[in-house]
């Protein structure tokens, strides 16, 4: 089966809950949006620790925590402890822990979606239960009791952050992956089978999923395709792709969805082509740094998310679009919590390319934004991409970096920041060639020297433009071939962005020439080099 590339999240998180346990942590936050999956870890170290494990809900009240773990199988559940006769989440609190503290048993108490009671202070209940935790709070520092709520947010009031500690519970791995997948399996009567091959990919594909998103999709792989196991991993990428476009952020693309062919932009390619491989196992026994990313920069239709989509397909690596500003929300520190959300799905899919289109539409700087979030937002985005461990290529894009704050675009950030300038006469001819090609003509069949002079200025979603209205003009007219002349006549009338945007192109070009940033249309110049002792000098 595949292998891990380290010591699994939930291996950390098994051990950081048992420690923060054993500390006597009074209370401990669990964002997690995967109820099910932490109360059977929590039960596990309960039981590890000896303690006695309760949960409460204001619909059942008070239960043993395996008559949530296990439904409605046979268990041998507890008589309820005397100490709990709760009716509410208040009483609960500030009661039956009381009670439970002066039995001096040691207890673990879960309260799941807690956020419903507290996440609004300005009523009532939110007051008193911000009140009574700060009152519990030094009692159960002397008991042999924890506190644990479970919620999908980390929006803590003010007033208790302090005493709470925060624990970020990230997508199920690969170890979690493999032993849902062999109970499914194992459920399947007739010694049902996968092959191995077929099972690796399977748990590949479904990475960056919760547990009973992954199980689902499993299951109806199987149920769609059982007689034909190579077609399961294709039921499960369509079924991710449809989750993770669901959180309405972060589009899923697999790799043989995106082009493996770019016309022009040679330096950039070139530039990419010696970091293909830096994600295998051999460029990591080899000990080559793992490329951070680049930066793409022009303006509209110069190629900057064509180029995102030709990087995951050259490299084989399946890309996550992430719009960023998707992610803001109204309350405080929703935003950052939804981001890193959004992070923690992309490093368990990883090795992945995630494309950060128009990079400057959530974190520009200015007077009339929010700059107090959109400087979290930066900070998230920032601390995130110097820590991160996970194979994870950043592709950003944006079309004015006029108004983006320069610690972003600053050098060690990302690895080269790149113009992607107009299309110089030999980009143009291979862009008019590709996209005649791509409406079903041969491009020996056209004149294509007039139309390259003739379109200077254009960008390659223009000249794109320009052959679709030609053929929109070719049918209008009976239905007959496209020709020349409506090429001719869809270039005449067409205003290129070059006119209105020249300012900025100027702007950026004198970035290339202040060697700020590289151009992608042009190689690096080769050097003179001597050779001396087996080492290559450059003169």
């Amino acid at each position: 089966m595949l292998k891990t590339r380290k010591e699994e999240h939930i291996d950390l998180l098994k051990g950081n809950l048992k420690s923060m346990i054993r500390a006597r942590y009074p209370f401990i936050w669990i964002q997690t949006q995967e109820e099910s999956r932490i109360l059977n870890i929590i039960e596990e170290i309960a039981g590890n620790l000896n303690k006695k494990c309760y949960v409460y809900d204001e619909i059942q009240m008070w239960q043993y925590i395996a008559a949530w773990t296990h439904g409605d199988l046979d268990y041998d559940e507890p008589e309820l402890p005397s100490c709990f006769s709760a009716k509410s989440v208040f009483e609960a609190l500030k009661n039956d822990v009381i009670s439970c503290i002066e039995s001096e048993e040691k207890f673990l108490l879960i309260f799941p979606d807690f956020h419903f009671s507290i996440e609004d202070t300005s009523k009532d209940l939110a007051k008193m239960l911000i009140r009574v935790i700060k009152w519990l709070n030094p009692k159960i520092r002397k008991s042999y009791l924890s506190i644990i709520f479970i919620s999908n947010s980390n929006i803590i009031p003010v007033e208790i952050t302090d005493i709470m500690h925060i624990e970020v519970v990230r997508p199920p791995e690969t170890m979690e992956m493999n032993a849902i997948l062999e109970d499914i399996i194992n459920d399947i009567p007739d010694n049902f089978k996968i092959p191995p091959k077929v099972q690796d990919q399977m748990i590949s594909s479904a990475l960056g999923l919760t547990l009973n998103q992954a199980k689902r999709l499993f299951s109806l792989s199987i149920a769609k395709s059982h007689s034909s196991p190579s077609k399961m991993v294709d039921v499960i990428v369509k079924g991710k792709k449809g989750i993770i476009s669901s959180t309405g952020s972060l589009e899923f693309f697999a790799p043989n969805e995106v082009p493996t062919y770019l016309a022009g932009l040679k330096g950039l390619k070139s530039w990419l082509k010696l970091r293909k491989d830096a994600f295998t196992q051999d460029a990591e026994e080899y000990r080559l740094p793992k490329p951070k990313g680049v930066f793409l920069m022009g303006i509209p239709g110069t190629g900057k998310s064509l180029t995102a989509k030709f990087i995951a397909g050259t490299w084989k690596m399946p890309l996550l679009r992430f719009d960023m500003g998707a992610v803001y929300g109204s309350l405080v520190g929703q935003t950052e919590a939804s981001m890193r959300q959004a992070l923690h799905i992309v490093e368990a899919i990883a090795p992945a390319i995630l494309w950060i289109d128009e990079i400057e539409k959530a974190i520009s700087t200015g007077p009339d934004l929010d700059s107090g979030v959109s400087k979290r937002v930066l900070g998230t985005l920032l601390t995130w991409m110097q820590e991160n461990t996970a194979p994870v290529f950043v592709v950003a894009t944006a079309n004015d970096t006029s108004r983006l704050p320069p610690e972003l675009m600053r050098k060690g950030r990302f690895d080269e920041l790149f113009f992607l300038k107009l299309p110089n006469e030999e980009e143009r001819e291979a862009i008019f060639e590709v996209h005649i090609k791509n409406v079903g003509r041969d491009p020996n069949n056209y004149y294509i020297d007039p139309l390259v002079k003739k379109t200077k200025g254009f960008t390659g979603a223009e000249i794109e433009q320009v052959i679709k209205e030609g053929l929109y003009r070719a049918y209008s007219d009976k239905k007959r071939e496209l020709n020349d002349e409506d090429l001719i006549i869809s270039i005449e009338k067409t205003k290129p962005l070059s006119e209105t945007k020249a300012a900025m192109i100027k702007n950026l070009t004198a970035m290339v020439d202040r060697q700020e940033v590289r151009s992608a249309s042009e190689r690096p110049k080769k050097t003179k080099s001597i050779k001396k002792v087996g080492i290559e000098l450059e003169k």
